[in-house]
């Protein structure tokens, strides 16, 4: 059955991490223009590392940047995140957020049909020396893939719900990541969450 996402923040049943044999959920646009995507939980974690990744050359490190960059059918970029134990239980919603042209941050190009896949990592992390070929196993059965991403929206990847901020009592941290990538589109812009948000958060309810 495959995982449903939802913009209602009521209380559902807990869930744990998904189940990667169930296939990839539904992706859901939340914001209606004109008005720049924003952060609306009471919390919010962003990346605290970002790494590009090539395949055409599989062994080069980027190393850390600020301004993450997807290539068609090449560059992707590792998105690294900390949830800390104390959201655990808690209602955690993954979003990727790109602002109008017009309102970003510089440098910013969103150049193509906007095609992109998100796959996620678990219990793995990125580092500054991650290559293509040594980039952490990929939940390959849970991804959300040829989502057509445009300037001005919010697209959720994970609803919120009570216990999906899948971090466990047990852990200090769950280590947890995305790669984005595309297969006609090149992407470049600055992760920012100010006026007018850009790139991957979780929010916390």
């Amino acid at each position: 059955m495959r995982t449903a996402f939802t913009l209602f923040l009521s209380a559902v049943a807990a869930a744990p991490f998904p189940d990667v044999g169930k296939g990839a959920p539904d992706v859901k646009i939340v914001h209606v223009k004109p008005e720049c995507p924003q952060i609306h939980g009471k919390d919010f974690l962003t990346p605290q590392l970002m790494v590009p990744i090539s395949a055409s050359e599989p062994d080069k490190m980027f190393g850390y940047v600020r301004e993450p960059i997807v290539t068609p059918n090449d560059i992707c970029t590792l998105f690294n995140l900390h949830i800390p134990v104390s959201y655990s239980g808690k209602a955690c919603a993954f979003e990727f957020m790109l602002p109008q042209i017009e309102d970003a941050l510089k440098p910013y190009t969103h150049k193509g049909d906007g095609h992109f896949s998100f796959s996620w990592y678990v219990n793995k992390s990125a580092n500054v020396l991650t290559t293509w070929n040594s980039q952490p196993k990929i939940e390959t059965e849970w991804a959300v893939v040829d989502q057509v991403i445009v300037p001005g929206e919010k697209y959720v990847l994970e609803k919120p719900a009570p216990g999906s901020c899948w971090v466990d009592k047990s852990q200090t941290y769950l280590a947890v990541g995305a790669r984005l990538c595309s297969n006609d589109t090149t992407l470049k812009f600055l992760e920012d969450w100010g006026k007018c948000p850009a790139g991957f958060f979780v929010e916390v309810f």
